[in-house]
C-alpha cells in the first residue's frame, strides 16, 4: 500500500520510508524481547545449576555453554582436552548429562557427538526451579 500511495501522491516516497521505518522499529522491538527472554532463561538456568549439587563444575560449564550456544556439538575427546581430564572422566560427565536428559547423543560417522537437548532451558526449570 505504501508503494501505491507513493505512486498516487506525485511519487512522494514518504509513505514508503515511513512503512520501512515502522518495520525496522517492530523488528528491533521483537529482537529486544527475544534477547530479554534468552537472558531470563540463562539466569534461570544458572540458578538451577547452583541448586543441583550433583553436577560437577565441568558439567555446569558445559550446560551453561549449551544454553548460550544451542547449536553446539560436544565430543568426549574435546571435553577431556578442555578440562585436562582423562577420557573416562569425560565420558562419565557427559553420559550423566545424557541420562538427565540435558544432552542428546548422536553419531556422526564413527564418533559420538552430543548436543543440547531440545528445550534445554525448560527442562532445567522443571527439574529445579519450582
Amino acid at each position: 500500500m505504501a508503494f501505491l500511495y507513493s505512486e498516487q501522491d506525485d511519487e512522494d516516497i514518504t509513505y514508503f520510508i515511513n512503512f520501512n521505518l515502522r518495520a525496522f522499529r517492530l523488528s528491533i522491538e521483537d529482537f529486544r524481547k527475544y534477547i530479554e527472554k534468552k537472558q531470563m532463561e540463562l539466569r534461570d538456568a544458572s540458578k538451577f545449576l547452583k541448586k543441583f549439587p550433583s553436577l560437577n563444575h565441568r558439567q555446569q560449564e558445559l550446560i551453561n555453554h549449551a544454553i548460550r550456544h544451542s547449536d553446539s556439538l560436544y565430543t568426549l575427546v574435546h571435553h577431556a582436552s578442555i578440562h585436562g581430564i582423562v577420557y573416562q572422566t569425560a565420558r562419565t560427565d557427559i553420559f550423566q548429562l545424557v541420562k538427565l536428559g540435558l544432552l542428546e547423543r548422536n553419531k556422526i560417522g564413527r564418533t559420538y557427538v552430543f548436543s543440547p537437548s531440545e528445550d534445554l532451558s525448560q527442562k532445567l526449570k522443571k527439574r529445579g526451579l519450582h
